[in-house]
């Protein structure tokens, strides 16, 4: 039995082919999580959705003994605009709008994540951290260690992440960090580090 998270684009017809080899025993999925219709929902929960559905961030458990397939692909963790320190748009070679795609775009999305501070944004109430609470407080054992566990859970958040520790804090005027962070769907992890302040954050 393993878990997975659910991302935006999943679908129940995909997790089988991925998890068990034949998209057609998806209901496998549903009747292992008792799940109800829609199933899977492409957004975090709100009020109103039922219990038996889950939403982008949740877990479904799926019956299937390792090894099974997983295919350490960029692609899958997607693409998007590629935006600056302060949110700027950029300009490729051919003066379009720049794009970041693979490990970058999820290094930029982790870093944006980072960024925003908890209940920023109107209709994501729950995206972001709220490390600014703790950056400029005195760097003692206590505030270093819940800047670690925030750290952890900001990233964990993010739907493409299967796996993050967090090692080498250190908060002078600002705090420095190396995250391991392992993509779902790759079995090596990658290494970030970075500085945060009250402007941002800087890999």
């Amino acid at each position: 039995m393993i878990e997975h998270i659910v991302r935006q684009g999943d679908t129940l017809p995909q997790l089988a082919q991925y998890y068990l080899g034949e998209a057609s025993r998806w209901t496998e999925i549903v009747e292992a999580n008792q799940l109800l219709y829609p199933y899977l929902v492409p957004e975090q929960r709100t009020a109103e959705l039922h219990p038996d559905v889950r939403a982008v961030g949740e877990s479904i458990r799926i019956a299937t003994e390792p090894p099974y397939q997983r295919v350490e692909d960029e692609r899958f963790l997607g693409e998007d605009l590629s935006l600056g320190w302060q949110g700027e748009l950029g300009a490729d070679a051919y003066g379009d709008l720049a794009c970041v795609s693979g490990l970058e775009n999820l290094q930029q999305a982790i870093r944006m994540r980072l960024s925003t501070p908890e209940g920023a944004l109107l209709h994501h109430p729950t995206y972001g951290s709220r490390i600014e609470q703790l950056l400029g407080t005195k760097g003692d054992e206590n505030t270093l260690r819940k800047l670690k566990i925030e750290l952890e859970r900001c990233v964990r958040s993010e739907p493409r992440v299967e796996e993050v520790r967090v090692s080498e804090v250190v908060q002078v005027d600002e705090c420095e960090a190396t995250l391991h962070i392992r993509p779902l769907g790759f079995t090596e992890n990658f290494k970030m580090d970075i500085q945060l302040n009250e402007q941002g954050v800087k890999i």
